[in-house]
Order: C-alpha cells, then sequence, then structure tokens
C-alpha cells in the first residue's frame, strides 16, 4: 500500500523496522492477572474474527496479543459462541438436548414403575396427581415434581423479599421494577428465563404471604391480607368501611385494638380474629410481612410443597357437572392441608432428663416460660432469676396478650424477662427457656 501511494523503496524498509521492532503489551489483561490471581496461557490460547474484519487487522491484534487464529466455533461449553438475531434458533440444540416435560417424564418413570408388573405395562387405577396428594388427604404422598420444583423457585423469590439490598435484588429491580415493590411487579417485556422462573415461583409466596400488623399505616383493611385465617386472610364482610380505610384506623391512640369499631364494621368470626392479634409495643413499629404456613414465619420449601400442590394440582379446579361436590371437597382438603401446615400447639420441648444447671460464677441466670389455658383460653408468663448458688434475686408473673399461640407466648414471656433484667440493672446473665422451638428462633435472630 505504501508503495502504491508513491513512497520509495527506502522509505518503506523504514517503516516496517519500525514496527517490527515496537512491542505492544494489552494492558487489561495484565490487569485482569492481577485482580484475580490467574495467569493467562497464550499458548492454548486463540482468537477468532468475524468476517468482516480485515486481514491486515487480523494479523496485528493476534501479533499484539501473541496467540494464533482461529475459524469461529459454532459452540463452546455446549452453548453458541456468536449471539444470533433470533435467540430460538440459537438455543434450538440446547433444547432438544433437554426433555421440555422434564417433570412430567420423571411422574411418567415412576408410575409405570408402582403400576408396573414383571417389566410390562400395569393399568393405571388412579390418577398420579391424586396419589402425590399427602396421606392426611387419601394419598400416598409421591413427590410433585412440578410442585416442588416450583416451591424451590419460590424460595429464590422469598429471598429478593427479605433481602431488597442484596445484588441480585438491587439487578431485578433497576431492570424489572424500579419504582414498584417486587409483589407488585409485572413481567414485564423481553423477560430473561430467570425473571420468568421467579414470578412462576412468587405464586406460591402470594398464597401465604401475611402481613404482620404494625402500625396499620401500611395495610388496607379491604384489599390486603392481614387476617390469620385461610385461606383468603381478608375480611368476610364489612359494614360501612370505605375502600380507603387503612388497618391504623381500627386502632385507639394508645395502640389498641378498637372494639367498638370492630363489632361495628366486622362479622363476628373477623372480629374475634381481629381481637386476638396481639400488638402491645409491636404497634409502635411499622408494618411487615411473614410467611404463614410456619411457625417462625419464615418460609420453607417443605411448608411452600404443600401450597404449590394445591397450586398445580388440576383436581382443585371447580366445573363440571359436579361443582357443587368438587367445592365441598376442595374446602374441606384446605382445610386439612392448613392444619397440617400449621400444628402450632405442638411445641417439641427441651428432654425432662435437663435439669436446673448452675450459671457461672457472678453470673445470672433468668428462667422464662408462657402457658396457654385449655378451658379459659388465658395467656400466663411468669419468670425467675437466680444466681450461681440457686438464690432467688427476682421474678415476675403476669397475664399475657389473648390470640398467641405457646410460642408466641413463650417469646413474650422472654421479653417481660429482659425488661425487668433492664430495669434491675443486670448486664451478665443467661436465658433458659423450656421450648426448643423458641430457643431456635432466638439463636438465629428471627424477626418475630
Amino acid at each position: 500500500m505504501l508503495k502504491s501511494l508513491g513512497f520509495t523503496d527506502r522509505w518503506v524498509e523504514l517503516i516496517m523496522d519500525c514496527i517490527s521492532t515496537v512491542t505492544y503489551s494489552v494492558q487489561i489483561l495484565s490487569m485482569y492477572e492481577r485482580a484475580s490471581g490467574q495467569k493467562i496461557n497464550f499458548d492454548k490460547s486463540a482468537v477468532c474474527f468475524s468476517p468482516n474484519t480485515d486481514p491486515m487487522m487480523k494479523q496485528l491484534i493476534a501479533k499484539m496479543l501473541g496467540v494464533s487464529i482461529v475459524t469461529c466455533h459454532e459452540c463452546y461449553l455446549g452453548l453458541p459462541t456468536l449471539a444470533q438475531c433470533s435467540k430460538s434458533r440459537m438455543f434450538n440444540h440446547v433444547r432438544e438436548q433437554i426433555c421440555q416435560n422434564l417433570c412430567q417424564e420423571l411422574s411418567a418413570m415412576i408410575a409405570r414403575y408402582w403400576w408396573g408388573k414383571s417389566g410390562r405395562k400395569g393399568i393405571h387405577w388412579l390418577g398420579w396427581r391424586k396419589l402425590c396428594k399427602p396421606k392426611c388427604l387419601r394419598g400416598l404422598g409421591f413427590i410433585h415434581f412440578e410442585a416442588f420444583n416450583k416451591s424451590m423457585v419460590a424460595k429464590q423469590a422469598w429471598r429478593i423479599l427479605q433481602n431488597p439490598t442484596s445484588l441480585v435484588a438491587k439487578i431485578l429491580k433497576a431492570r424489572y421494577f424500579p419504582e414498584d415493590d417486587f409483589m407488585q411487579a409485572s413481567l414485564g417485556s423481553s423477560p430473561s428465563m430467570i425473571w420468568k422462573s421467579i414470578m412462576w415461583g412468587r405464586e406460591v409466596i402470594e398464597d401465604g404471604l401475611l402481613w404482620r400488623v404494625g402500625n396499620g399505616a401500611s395495610i388496607r383493611v379491604l384489599r390486603d391480607r392481614w387476617i390469620p385465617k385461610p385461606f383468603t386472610f381478608k375480611p368476610l364482610m364489612t359494614r360501612g368501611l370505605e375502600q380507603t380505610s387503612m388497618v391504623s384506623d381500627l386502632l385507639t391512640a394508645s395502640g389498641s385494638w378498637n372494639l367498638p369499631l370492630l363489632e361495628q364494621h366486622f362479622s363476628l368470626e373477623d372480629r374475634d380474629i381481629i381481637s386476638g392479634i396481639a400488638l402491645g409495643s409491636v404497634s409502635q413499629l411499622g408494618d411487615s410481612k411473614y410467611w404463614f404456613f410456619s411457625k417462625n414465619k419464615k418460609y420453607f420449601v417443605k411448608t411452600g410443597y404443600r401450597v404449590a400442590v394445591r397450586q398445580c394440582d388440576e383436581d382443585f379446579a371447580v366445573g363440571g357437572s359436579d361443582q357443587m361436590d368438587n367445592m365441598v371437597e376442595n374446602t374441606m382438603e384446605m382445610l386439612e392441608v392448613f392444619k397440617s401446615c400449621e400444628e402450632r400447639s405442638k411445641l417439641p420441648l427441651v428432654s425432662p432428663q435437663v435439669r436446673w444447671l448452675k450459671p457461672r460464677v457472678n453470673t445470672l441466670l433468668l428462667n422464662c416460660d408462657g402457658a396457654v389455658g385449655r378451658e379459659q383460653g388465658g395467656r400466663g408468663l411468669r419468670g425467675c432469676c437466680r444466681d450461681h448458688n440457686g438464690n432467688f434475686i427476682c421474678g415476675f408473673a403476669s397475664f399475657g396478650p389473648p390470640g398467641l399461640d405457646v410460642l408466641g407466648t413463650e417469646l413474650v414471656a422472654v421479653r417481660e424477662g429482659l425488661l425487668m433484667m433492664g430495669y434491675m440493672g443486670f448486664t451478665r446473665f443467661t436465658i433458659g427457656l423450656y421450648s426448643q422451638e423458641a430457643v431456635s428462633i432466638l439463636k438465629d435472630g428471627l424477626d418475630w
């Protein structure tokens, strides 16, 4: 090219000598090596270019990097190396290798093994979805793979809801719901496969997510789910309440329930449940959300699976000539699912062989306990503080707030004990409890 432009041979030789004697280095690769601690092996590295790249530019870049030039590979590690306009054509070979109905295929394999005889195909006397129901619902408890997969994906949705400051939550929020809450986010345009899966799993969270009443300023009475009664979690009927009414309008100035107002606007059933929601010092805090079907108010795949089975099971759909029979059967099954998920009164207790242990020297031991009466339904709180010699230091005994289960009453007793120790000015003490469930909640630092 230089000769065609009229340069002399001597000038061209000087230019080529200058270019051939200069060494180039790519700073970004050396920065990567220092940051990651991994050194690039240029002997095993190669570079490929698009067909439109100039041949001289290819040679120049390859010489700068110190690697060889190869043709573009169609796939690397099973994935296409070049992005195409059509994503469906680009990932056709990937989709062909993975069964589209993997969950259905796994269920079919188990069903053939269950009904088969000596390797031969047997008669399927009962639908597979009915066999996947829990044993308490007259099923055999086989794994419903679609529901299990959905409950696993719902765990990711729960993490985004509980950790909005995490990197993943921030990225998804900036892309799909920059101005909305995660529970109000929509699928959006051109969503990724990850976001589609998370939105699919969010359906499980929506069925068991409830508002925990604090000051009630964020909870809408008629539209939000805040009454602990499955599966609607909303008031059965209201008389004279406006659509914009908030739960804070149902509280008094002292932060307790306005019982005359509840009697005026709500049914008897809803009034008893609402008045049983404990407030106390919680009314001074903001409202929060929790998972209803777990004792510690956190989502677990085990409890989410039961909700996912109900969502995925087509037997719960009401229709056809047996509409009323299906409705009654579905209602009874929902009630059994709730009872099996709840079991709030059956708390594991510490082994009866455990006796009172002395604390360390110059350390106090605070034993707290809460009890629920069987007949009157009253709640009792008690606590006792002793030193390392077993001498009584101080104690308390009082009634607990109504509407709490055994676990909630136990935790309220701990709160009262901490208030007593703070009032007495004690800072070095150990807490002793009878409920392992309450111990695990306090150790994990759960918001209860």
